[in-house]
Order: C-alpha cells, then sequence, then structure tokens
C-alpha cells in the first residue's frame, strides 16, 4: 500500500501525519506534517475537494516552497466520522515550477 512515487527529493519521506484542525463535519481545513524530514518543508495546508460526508479524497498544496513539488493527493485511512488521521503521499511532477500561492 505505501508506493508513493518521489521526484528526487524526499526520496527517505514516504509518509505523512494529518489532523484535522476542527470536528471533521464543519470543518474545512487541516494540518499536516511529515513523518521524516523533507528538508526544507515542515508543514501544509489541504483543503477539501469536496464536501466532508461524500468525499473520500483531498487535494494539498504546500505553504511554503517546495520547489520539486506542488501537489498531493490524500486519502482518509478511514470513514470521515471516525478519522482522525489520514495518510498522504506525494504525486510526481515531471516539469516543476514556481507557483505563487
Amino acid at each position: 500500500m505505501d508506493s508513493p512515487v518521489f521526484s528526487g527529493i524526499g526520496s527517505d519521506m514516504k509518509k505523512l501525519h494529518c489532523r484535522v484542525s476542527k470536528d471533521g463535519r464543519h470543518m474545512k481545513k487541516l494540518h499536516c506534517r511529515v513523518s521524516k524530514d523533507w528538508r526544507h518543508m515542515k508543514k501544509l495546508h489541504c483543503r477539501v475537494s469536496k464536501d466532508w460526508r461524500h468525499m473520500k479524497k483531498l487535494h494539498c498544496r504546500v505553504s511554503k516552497d517546495w520547489r520539486h513539488m506542488k501537489k498531493l493527493h490524500c486519502r482518509v485511512s478511514k470513514d470521515w466520522r471516525h478519522m482522525k488521521k489520514l495518510h498522504c503521499s506525494v504525486k510526481r511532477l515531471d516539469t516543476y515550477e514556481e507557483a505563487p500561492l
């Protein structure tokens, strides 16, 4: 199940832990921290793509310069109601661009 694709940097990091900032029902934002050292990045903000109740995926963007990586996909480990943790894996970017956030 742990088979993320990396682009050079962050090859040592395979998982990051996320916790919701508020109750899952009314919450639209969550904070993520890497489980290991990812060099320059220590925190990232995530926003849900759809309503929490029907949503099983969410898109994350780094709050700071992550250079090689701009986006990552997250999946919930369990149902949203009882979920307090979710696993994230990075998405590979062939051409990296520094997009202003």
